[in-house]
């Protein structure tokens, strides 16, 4: 994997790994806000449109959109003028119940959970989630201590994958109980888990959102997943 790409890979798995588990907080909309932090995303290697333009939206569009919805306006001096405390709680309220429609609530429009997706009776806890219980076990990380959240949600397995692309960098890089380098492991987990479900839950999350937040980022989340198991390749 190329090594110019990796920081951009690991911003954005963190990102998309904090949203999914639970809506945005004000000390990470803050700075979105203030500080115009989504025109820095043009330039992100994993937000890259891909050859011969196979994706199905356009990524520099939706970024349009996120930074004409959670950009707060320049003053004439240029200096971003002070954000109210009242329209921060206005942003986060709607975020978070649009969080709890599509991720969190009691019937998720979303559900986040690769056993919902996969197994046949779309119950919680089933073979997939012991799977990917399995590969964290295989790096001796035990998310059943936690006891919040069953280990096939997506944002823990993006927080996996950002575990094993932070391994990559090391020197020399660690290996699994099974041998396994970090960089093949990542491919397999990608293969075997992320993408075979993040696909149609990312999809169901974008066309059901009702803030420009969330529809815009469930596709951005899907294009860097493609992207990193491409860069992997």
């Amino acid at each position: 994997m190329r090594t110019d790409a990796l920081p951009s890979y690991m911003l954005g798995l963190r990102f998309f790994s904090r949203i999914l588990l639970a809506p945005p907080e004000a000390d990470l909309l803050r700075p979105i806000l203030q500080e115009r932090l989504w025109q820095d995303l043009r330039a992100w290697a994993c937000f890259a449109c891909p050859p011969g333009g196979a994706e199905e939206f356009d990524p520099q569009a939706a970024i349009d959109r996120l930074n004409a919805a959670y950009t707060a306006p320049a003053s004439a001096s240029t200096s971003l003028p002070p954000l109210e405390d009242g329209t921060l709680d206005a942003l986060l309220l709607e975020l978070r119940l649009d969080h709890l429609a599509l991720f969190s609530g009691p019937t998720p429009k979303a559900a986040p959970w690769e056993s919902v997706w996969r197994e046949r009776d779309k119950l919680l806890f089933g073979e997939q989630t012991e799977k990917v219980r399995q590969a964290y076990l295989d790096w001796n990380l035990d998310t059943e201590a936690s006891g919040r959240e069953p280990e096939d949600h997506l944002g823990l397995e993006m927080a996996f994958a950002l575990f094993l692309l932070q391994a990559v960098s090391q020197n020399p890089p660690p290996r699994s109980r099974r041998g396994l380098t970090p960089e093949a492991a990542l491919a397999v987990f990608l293969d075997a888990h992320i993408l075979a479900w993040a696909g149609p839950c990312l999809q169901t999350a974008g066309q059901n959102a009702a803030t420009v937040f969330y529809r815009e980022t469930a596709p951005l989340c899907l294009l860097l997943l493609r992207n990193l198991r491409r860069e992997l390749d």
